[in-house]
Parts: structure tokens; C-alpha cells; sequence
């Protein structure tokens, strides 16, 4: 469950992709699964801050072309 933590996904947005997957599940058990993994609801989650985010997409953003050039 490392990355429904990782990713702040909430149980509603881990039912629909599972379900993208052809897994047919309740909402309400994929709540008390993350529950059961001491997993809290995503809103109570700490939310990552803006220096986090950029580090962990670092290679990503600096493989970006940022600049426009001419015709």
C-alpha cells in the first residue's frame, strides 16, 4: 500500500481505477482496507508541500524542453 501514501489517493479515487482495471469492488471495502493498512482518509492526510513535489518530479522536469524555439 506504499503508494495509495505516497500518491495521497483516496478510497473513492483507488475504487475507480481499479475498476478502469475490470475489479469489481465496493468503495466502502477499499476505505477499510486502507483503514486495516493504519492508512487514514485522504483529506485528513498530510498534504505534500510544493518543494516535495518538485523533488520527486526533479528528473522529469529538467528532461522538459522549456523554451520555445524559432520556426
Amino acid at each position: 500500500m506504499p503508494w495509495a501514501r505516497e500518491f495521497l489517493l483516496g478510497y473513492r479515487r483507488i475504487h475507480g481505477e481499479l475498476a478502469a482495471f475490470g475489479i469489481k469492488t465496493a468503495a466502502s471495502t477499499v476505505g477499510e482496507i486502507l483503514r486495516e493498512h493504519g492508512i487514514p482518509p485522504a483529506p485528513e492526510r498530510q498534504s505534500a508541500t510544493w518543494a516535495d513535489f518538485f523533488r520527486g518530479q526533479a528528473e522529469a522536469l529538467l528532461a522538459c524542453d522549456l523554451f520555445e524555439s524559432p520556426h
